[in-house]
């Protein structure tokens, strides 16, 4: 029952938004119902029958079928009822069994009692140190809580090589990480930039960000409330004449549009038009900045 209390309280908490998952819920619930059932069957009467049969069948002392040899004997005259309960018929047999246990069994008393005594202190020391040990070694050797995305490839992998070398007239292209506008704080981790022997210009950049749990906050929504704050933040991708930002449906939990000119420091600091994509799914942010010279504004935004 603890299980089922304390995994809901967990999960309201901020810290496990995005981090308690659909098999965690149903392992809680299968698991707790199987402990209920063995509970269950321990309290009971039938399971504890149960278990005296099949510890007496395992130890020879009764078969397997008990219930079928009291029965049979019964059906003989062997066993009768005698009040509310039932006894062996032939007392002589009885009592000479009785004697011979009740000798064996004074002598083994003080030695049994004394026995449990040591194998129970001895277990429960056992079992609290053991527990003890891992929860000492789990608790140092625990990663932090992280969010369902821990990490992505690289930036420029993310790109198809096919689509880029359309969008450049087929040139070879490489990958860069140097900055490639004025006034921008957003740092691209990969720049895909058309050759410069060619007449116009075209830059495809993209980079992600995976956001982490920071103190009450889960990545999830740390990285909602900062996508959040980011909505008609625009300049912070170089973006400073003719901007215009709105949100897109159909990508990831929720996604941006910006478009607007930019200055561009390898073009002759030229004002270029440029269309930036954002997106969040989950605790991950993925950006895509597409320039070209000479084009308008749905040019830019259909290929970003």
């Amino acid at each position: 029952m603890l299980p089922l209390i304390m995994l809901p309280l967990y999960a309201v908490t901020p810290a496990a938004q995005g981090a308690v998952t659909t098999g965690d819920w149903a392992f809680t619930v299968l698991a707790t119902l199987v402990c209920w059932l063995l509970h269950g069957t321990a309290v009971s009467a039938w399971g504890r029958f149960q278990v005296a049969r099949l510890y007496l069948a395992a130890t020879g002392s009764l078969p397997l079928r008990l219930m079928a040899f009291l029965k049979d004997a019964h059906q003989r005259g062997v066993l009768r009822q005698s009040g509310g309960a039932y006894s062996f018929r032939h007392i002589e047999l009885r009592d000479r069994l009785a004697r011979a246990v009740a000798a064996e069994t004074r002598r083994d008393v003080r030695r049994q009692f004394r026995g449990r005594q040591l194998t129970s202190g001895a277990l429960a020391l056992t079992l609290i140190a053991g527990s003890y040990a891992v929860t000492l070694e789990g608790a140092a050797q625990a990663a932090l809580v992280t969010g369902p995305v821990r990490s992505l490839p690289a930036a420029c992998s993310l790109l198809d090589g096919e689509h880029i070398a359309e969008l450049t007239g087929g040139t070879d292209t490489s990958p860069s990480t140097t900055p490639t506008s004025v006034l921008s704080r957003w740092e691209p981790g990969c720049v895909m930039a058309e050759q410069p022997s060619f007449p116009r210009t075209v830059r495809v950049e993209a980079g992600t960000r995976v956001f982490e749990p920071f103190f009450d906050l889960s990545a999830v929504t740390l990285a909602s409330r900062q996508f959040a704050s980011w909505r008609n933040s625009s300049f912070r991708f170089g973006l400073v004449t003719e901007t215009d930002s709105r949100s897109l449906e159909g990508f990831g939990d929720e996604a941006h549009l910006h478009t607007g000119r930019h200055l561009v420091d390898d073009a002759g600091r030229q004002v270029l038009l440029a269309a930036v994509v954002e997106v969040r799914k989950d605790n991950v942010v993925i950006t895509v900045r597409y320039t070209e010279e000479h084009a308008d504004r749905e040019r830019v935004t259909e290929v970003a």
